[in-house]
This record gives C-alpha cells, structure tokens and sequence, in this order.
C-alpha cells in the first residue's frame, strides 16, 4: 500500500469540544491539510508504531536536548534493532520530545505495555498512552489548540512521523 493510499483518523482542534471522538474524519496520508491543531486519533484497536512522549517540566542546566537525546536514542536503538527514529521537538521552557519508532508495530492500547521498559528514563510521559477509549497525538509541524508552539521535525521524514503503521517504504 502506497503512502497516499494509507487512511488514518484525524481531528482538529481537538480541546474544543468533548465531541471529537466521534466527531473525527479519516483522511489520505497525502492530504492531510496544512492546519495549525491537526492531531492522529489514536483508536484502540489500531495498528500504530511505537512511541514516546519525552517530557521535562523543568529541566536543570544538564538536561539539554541533546543530552537527553544521549540516554534515549541508544536506548531506544537497543530495544529497537535497525529501526528509524522519527524526531521532534516542541520549543519552550519545558522540555518535549517525540520519538516515533519507525519500522516497528504494536496496537494502539498495547503501546503503554511495549514502552513501559523505558519508563525510568527521564522525562518519560507515561500519560501520553490510551486509558480507555481513544487518544490524541499532535502531528508534526502542527501545534496542540490554544498553544503556539510548533512541533518541530529534529530527524526523520514527514511520513515516518505519523504513527498509523504502514507497509510502505523505510
């Protein structure tokens, strides 16, 4: 299956109303549109790849970005043989991190338990996984409703981002 024929659950805006659990729209992957708020539904049964939200409140002088990215990365690489991280990054005073592991799959309400060896590195974001019924992800170079920052590509092409897993190209 080609990139532009992979169907994924999206939604706008997602913190203005209770309603877009129902409310959300299944688009082409090529034709997702250029919005500031759009975000993946995740549903529970989907199949999607490993990911982790990286999350630091307040991050001493030590946890820079790129020192965080030293305990992840190999971490990651390890648990993850000859995967492709997708990257990003969310500026500002905290601390944010995406890590998509590209090349890997898991269903949507198993994420939790797959990344859960992790949970002791710092910054991991154990409330970024489904509890009970759907959940949101902010895709790249879009950012959450009411704030402004971008969530910005570090590494990884666009279509690696995206957690829906697809049989198409590395």
């Amino acid at each position: 299956m080609a990139d532009a024929e992979l169907q994924i659950p999206v939604v706008s805006n997602y913190k203005q109303t209770r309603k877009w659990q129902k409310d959300y729209q299944k688009m082409r992957a090529s034709e997702l549109p250029h919005g500031e708020h759009w975000a993946e539904v995740l549903l529970p049964d989907a199949m999607i790849k490993p990911y982790v939200d990286v999350d630091i409140r307040k991050p001493t002088p030590d946890q820079t970005v790129e020192a965080v990215r030293e305990v992840w990365e190999p971490a990651l690489r390890k648990a993850f043989p000859d995967c492709v991280l997708a990257i990003a990054q969310r500026p500002g005073d905290k601390l944010s991190l995406h890590y998509v592991v590209h090349g890997y799959k898991c269903k949507a309400n198993e994420a939790r338990r797959v990344m859960a060896q992790f949970q002791e590195l710092p910054g991991f974001d154990g409330n970024a996984y489904i509890k009970d019924g759907a959940r949101v992800w902010t895709m790249v170079n879009m950012c959450k409703p009411d704030e402004t920052a971008i969530m910005e590509i570090i590494e990884g092409e666009d279509h690696q981002h995206l957690l829906h897993y697809s049989y198409s190209r590395p």
